[in-house]
């Protein structure tokens, strides 16, 4: 990447921006959300476009967290390791909240 890329460094400063949030999820849109996640799912990649494509697709960040596997696999950027790791994700919070 050149000095005089935009996207330098991207990564650390989405998740200083929710750090100084107090890791809130508040002001934020679900595509923005959305990368964050994935930040953990893909790395060294561009996330932000298949953030934007999850969030058309399954309407929400409850949508994509709780979409088959093979549904989500359809969305161009995800993988089935990706995949796996949003339902994970989904499950987690399921099991936290009590919907389990």
């Amino acid at each position: 990447m050149s000095a005089n890329n935009p996207h330098k460094h991207h990564r650390k400063r989405a998740l200083c921006r929710f750090r100084n949030n107090d890791c809130s999820f508040d002001n934020y849109y679900p595509h923005e959300l959305l990368e964050i996640i994935l930040f953990n799912c893909i790395p060294q990649r561009d996330t932000n476009m298949t953030a934007h494509r999850l969030a058309e697709t399954f309407g929400s960040i409850e949508g994509v967290l709780s979409a088959p596997i093979d549904e989500l696999c359809r969305v161009e950027g995800i993988s089935t390791a990706t995949a796996t790791r949003l339902k994970l994700y989904g499950e987690l919070l399921a099991r936290i909240d009590g919907r389990e």
